[in-house]
């Protein structure tokens, strides 16, 4: 997680630093803030068989982890609908941001209600879908320049929360590891 942690500040320094305005510089650094203090306190729980160590381990469900993805995921949601409800944006490009905000919100929901959890093969669905959604961003950043600095923050806020999606085993791996029976 420190690894990962690291690689994002140095990421956002040297790459997008510049073309932030300072308002997103201000969120960007709080919201990096908080997750360093949740990474700390998961860090120093760790280990503990109380409700912290619960309620702190990234891969619990309906945990502390949970809620700061589920928040953020709301949070960029309601991004995309500020920028889609701009006057001076295109028609079309209006649809891409409310696909967008209707995206992170289901994101945002599923991440608290573990929808995901009940669909056998919601890995390879949420990838295809998330590889349409990176095609579809390049395309609009391809179109409409002058904001890219906010579809890159948007995805890197999404970088902050997609190795929740792959930190639990899928349930076909773990049946995969369990034991046979004799």
């Amino acid at each position: 997680m420190i690894t990962v942690m690291a690689a994002y500040l140095v990421a956002i320094r040297l790459l997008f630093w510049r073309f932030l305005q300072p308002l997103a510089r201000k969120v960007l650094v709080a919201l990096t803030l908080i997750e360093i203090v949740w990474v700390l306190l998961h860090l120093i729980t760790n280990q503990d068989k109380t409700f912290f160590g619960w309620f702190f381990h990234p891969s619990s469900e309906f945990a502390s982890g949970a809620i700061l993805n589920s928040a953020l995921l709301l949070v960029i949601s309601l991004i995309c609908i500020v920028i889609g409800f701009r006057p001076q944006i295109r028609r079309w490009f209006w649809l891409y941001w409310g696909f967008l905000a209707v995206t992170f919100f289901f994101l945002a929901m599923d991440e608290y209600y573990s929808i995901h959890e009940t669909v056998d093969l919601w890995r390879s669905l949420y990838a295809g879908f998330g590889v349409f959604v990176v095609l579809s961003s390049l395309l609009v950043y391809w179109y409409e320049r002058e904001n890219r600095a906010i579809i890159f923050l948007l995805v890197g806020l999404g970088f902050i929360v997609l190795p929740e999606y792959f930190s639990t085993p899928s349930p076909i791996k773990r049946q995969l590891k369990s034991p046979v029976s004799e």
